[in-house]
């Protein structure tokens, strides 16, 4: 299930200003179409979402520790690895939602 709008900026749709023929490249380049609060705002928005995607996937990293060192020396000791090898060292796939269990 996707996540809702950022309450802080809500859901917007934001675009560079279009091509200006008659401008030199480096103004045209550097136009948007939203103000200074608007682009600190969305800074703010994208650095919460890279923390937390950072955090989750440390976290999955740090609860699957185990299998991961599994799965590290089964490819040490064999370089390439089917699926049902996988399966073999790690067990079968859990279905998972796209979100997690906290998501």
């Amino acid at each position: 299930m996707p996540k809702p709008p950022s309450k802080s900026i809500g859901p917007i749709s934001l675009r560079h200003a279009e091509h200006q023929p008659f401008l030199g490249k480096e103004i045209a380049e550097h136009q948007r179409e939203y103000s200074d609060e608007t682009a600190r705002i969305i800074d703010q928005e994208v650095q919460k979402i890279l923390i937390n995607a950072a955090n989750r996937a440390t976290h999955m990293l740090t609860e699957n520790r185990e299998d991961l060192d599994k799965l590290a020396q089964g490819l040490l000791e064999k370089e390439a690895l089917a699926a049902d090898e996988i399966s073999d060292i790690i067990g079968a796939a859990v279905a998972r939602t796209r979100g997690g269990s906290d998501g």
